[in-house]
């Protein structure tokens, strides 16, 4: 696919290049029949289901991965490089990957020469000749931070003769095994010369020698509330402070709230900051300071590739990190390479993908079943896959339950899709996926895929709901745990289909999964609450929303919508119905300083809570203040509007505790609504939107009361204006006029 493309070699210029080519609308990419043929194996196919929004759900992402991968190929065609296709791939991971059976007959070897040798080695393909056979054979030669060490991989035999041969002709040399995990440093394994007082023959270290072994440690995500150029750096590295900052930074995040207080100067290309790239040029710093070089580690090394090869354009810092760290001799694996392939599957990038795997060949690394999971997860093509799992056989990597553990997680998609588009219950499916990967194949990521098809088939006449329960509690009485994302696709399906039983019952996880809501839960949650005419409901998502600082520009620009009556749904243009978001003090504040402008409304109105309530949060969890707000306000309240009564439910209160856990817990009684007229600056009132018309269907209605509406019934709200019906523009506020429904406390 051609597109306009700059040519000059300027930062701004190769920003413009990339967005440009990832904006190909869906039209041009559905015309460009040759690249989607080209692409297919990387993008699939979309699927049908018998609900018509899950297909049309299908057909999106597709194009999705088809507008990535084109954009992908005008990038590479900008460099004068095309994209390899997944046949490449394959080949050359088959080329690579010996058969599993002969992995243990692999090894490697450091040599430590003394320094009056001139050894210029490296990282190349060596020739050795053994002098009693003169037999040739290949081994693969690296360099070490040490300038007269070497590092050689090949067949463990090999090694052997090499070894020996070492020796006897410089018996000052030390020689160490290394192992295919880099979990210790080169001393742990002394081959040569034989350690004195030292179990296992002299070959491993002494007991109180323990200072070399590189211990796992597990670092939680946190929070600070400074620059992270305040980040405190060690005048002297050691091995423990070096590895606390590069923690610090991986793990220490920024609140979004505090980004521009502390970069908010203006740049080039806006208030668009990027805080991932401050803390990752502080990183890549920390290594290529010199007096750091002795201190840096594999695990370290691991924690700071695996944090950037997932942020966007830091995938090039994290290439740079890997090849410095080979460049400097620390002892690499497998598993590294790993970490930035993943990066590149999560990306759906082939390109980098074969290169990367490129680099692996050059430097003698063998593909791991990992490694094979992540090209699995690459491809999308049925076919193409199927292809992938028959050479994983045949490599002898079906004999670990790892590798069809790992199958059964990127396959469930398409074998759920497979089974229940041809009927099978779920139970079968459980039957043929167990016989088809053998016991405990259900992990996390499978059972997300599973729910996800499960709910695609989901209809009125064909309910599914109930098999997406069974499904979590089989997973959950193996004694595993359930993640956010399985919650938040519950969520955002019972949004579509406004579904409040399904929503608080995937709520209830929470306290079992041991996590909290996220900002795509609060942006399901006010998306349900919005399409089930539910303002108590909205309400209180949005203040648990605002006081979490959990809420994305989405979720802003539904209730924008709402307070400033343009929403479609002419339900929410009455004033009766807007939802209380803030207590009615907080009124006369914003009418005396009216908002000046209508695209700072958002802001303002959460400075506003945040300012009163700094240092407070709700005492109960979400999931249960959201049921009582559905329960007792908003279900009532239609129940009322149907017998065309006048609204009269419970005030809506929201109980705050001190976050330093000091005495002063408040009440708090969301009375207060938006009203533009009094608290924006020439506040124009839009006309009354007719081009959609409200498709809500109540949630509470049975079938037989599911009519159609006469036309005059339909637009009935549209002439009733968001102006509170007991005020006439030129009145003075008063407290009296009710909240969302509420009577006046």
């Amino acid at each position: 696919m051609a597109a306009s493309l700059v040519t000059d070699d300027s930062p701004e210029s190769r920003n413009k290049l990339f967005k440009d080519a990832f904006r190909i609308d869906a039209v041009r990419a559905a015309e460009d029949k040759d690249a989607l043929k080209a692409h297919k194996p990387v993008i699939g196919k979309p699927l049908q289901y018998p609900n018509s929004a899950a297909t049309k759900a299908s057909i999106e992402e597709h194009m999705r991965d088809a507008r990535r991968q084109l954009g992908l190929g005008v990038v590479w065609d900008h460099f004068n490089k095309k994209v390899p296709e997944w046949t490449e791939c394959f080949k050359l991971m088959k080329r690579m990957t010996p058969q599993w059976s002969e992995r243990a007959n692999m090894s490697a070897v450091r040599i430590v020469l003394p320094k009056s040798w001139d050894l210029e080695v490296n990282n190349q393909n060596l020739e050795y000749v053994d002098s009693a056979t003169g037999v040739l054979q290949k081994l693969r030669a690296a360099v070490d931070k040490n300038p007269s060490a070497i590092v050689l991989r090949g067949q463990s035999k090999i090694l052997v003769k090499v070894a020996d041969e070492i020796v006897r002709y410089c018996k000052e040399a030390e020689i160490y095994e290394l192992g295919e995990v880099a979990t210790s440093d080169y001393r742990t394994r002394q081959l040569w010369p034989t350690i004195e007082n030292a179990p296992n023959g002299g070959a491993s270290l002494p007991d109180d020698h323990n200072d070399n072994i590189w211990v796992h440690k597990e670092y939680q995500p946190h929070l600070i509330t400074m620059p992270y150029e305040d980040i405190p750096r060690p005048e002297v590295w050691t091995r423990d402070n070096f590895e606390h900052y590069i923690a610090s930074l991986v793990y220490g995040r920024l609140p979004s709230h505090l980004a521009i207080p502390f970069y908010g100067q203006r740049r080039i290309n806006g208030r668009n900051i990027d805080t991932d790239g401050i803390r990752i040029k502080l990183i890549v710093d920390a290594f290529e300071d010199p007096a750091a070089r002795p201190f840096i580690t594999v695990p370290v090394l691991r924690m700071a590739v695996s944090m950037m090869t997932f942020r966007g354009g830091h995938r090039a810092s994290a290439n740079r990190l890997v090849q410095l760290a080979e460049e400097w001799g620390i002892p690499m694996d497998t598993d590294i390479y790993n970490i930035m392939l993943e990066g590149y599957a999560h990306k759906r990038d082939i390109g980098f993908f074969y290169g990367f795997l490129r680099k692996m060949q050059a430097r003698y690394f063998h593909p791991n079943i990992r490694t094979w999971l992540l090209f699995l997860q690459l491809i999308r093509g049925e076919d193409e896959r199927r292809q992938v799992i028959v050479a994983m056989y045949e490599l002898g990597m079906f004999n670990h339950a790892a590798t069809r553990r790992g199958i059964a997680d990127v396959m469930a998609s398409l074998d759920s899709y497979a089974a229940f588009k041809a009927g099978r219950t779920l139970k079968g499916f459980l039957a043929d996926q167990k016989e088809r990967y053998g016991e405990d194949w259900l992990a996390t990521d499978g059972l997300n895929d599973i729910i996800t098809e499960l709910l695609r088939f989901h209809r009125t006449e064909d309910p599914r709901i109930g098999d997406c329960k069974k499904l979590v509690k089989i997973h959950t009485d193996a004694g595993r745990r359930i993640d956010l994302k399985t919650i938040n696709i519950f969520l955002r399906h019972s949004a579509l289909t406004r579904d409040w039983d399904t929503a608080l019952w995937a709520m209830s996880l929470f306290k079992e999964a041991g996590c909290e809501p996220d900002q795509e839960t609060y942006t399901a949650l006010m998306s349900l609450s919005v399409r089930t005419r539910s303002p108590h409901a909205l309400g209180t998502v949005y203040f648990y929303g605002v006081l979490h600082r959990k809420l994305k520009k989405a979720s802003r620009q539904m209730l924008s919508k709402v307070l400033l009556g343009t929403h479609h749904d002419t339900f929410w243009r009455t004033w009766e119905h807007q939802p209380g978001i803030f207590p009615k003090d907080a009124i006369p504040d914003l009418e005396l300083n009216k908002i000046p402008r209508f695209f700072a409304v958002m802001s303002r109105i959460e400075r506003v809570i945040l300012d009163r309530w700094v240092g407070y949060v709700p005492i109960k969890p979400l999931e249960r203040s959201l049921e009582l707000a559905y329960r007792s306000n908003d279900k009532p309240m239609h129940h009322q509007l149907r017998a065309g009564k006048p609204i009269k439910v419970q005030d809506l209160v929201v109980k705050l505790r001190r976050v330093d856990g000091q005495e002063g817990n408040i009440n708090v009684r969301l009375l207060g609504r938006f009203d533009p007229f009094r608290m924006i600056e020439n506040w124009v009132e839009p006309e009354p939107r007719q081009d959609q018309e409200s498709s809500w269907v109540d949630p509470d209605e049975s079938e037989m009361e599911r009519k159609p509406k006469k036309e005059s019934e339909s637009t009935t709200h549209e002439a009733q204006s968001l102006l509170p019906p007991e005020r006439q523009p030129d009145e003075p506020s008063s407290d009296a006029s009710p909240s969302a429904g509420t009577p006046a406390s």
